[in-house]
């Protein structure tokens, strides 16, 4: 899957950047629980999702989005549509660092 914005040439090596962060800080708890990190290309966004290994196409949990044109990451507010207010960015490692598979590191903490 080609991972690329018009908008944003370093889009595309971005976003491999950040699904390979996902999978380093995911791949031992997913595997104890069977499951794995799966992609999907939507109309506006990227939707990461987690699937148990070996389950039909479509069948995952959304675990958060991220916009195809700005990079911008959101906690999923529904299977469908992220929540208000984005919560990191593909552009800034930092922004990610502390990515954990329970999603812990969407929430706002204000």
């Amino acid at each position: 899957m080609m991972f690329e914005s018009d908008d944003n040439a370093n889009f595309g090596r971005n976003f491999k950047l950040f699904i390979t962060r996902l999978n380093s800080n995911y791949t031992d708890k997913l595997k104890k629980m069977g499951e794995e990190l799966v992609v999907m290309k939507g109309q506006k966004y990227y939707k990461i999702g987690i699937q148990k290994i070996g389950a039909p196409k479509g069948h995952y949990s959304v675990h958060c989005f991220v916009d195809k044109n700005t990079g911008l990451i959101y906690k999923a507010a529904s299977w469908r549509a992220p929540a208000k207010g984005s919560r990191a960015s593909i552009h800034d490692p930092e922004t990610y660092k502390n990515a954990d598979v329970y999603g812990g590191w969407l929430y706002r903490y204000n």
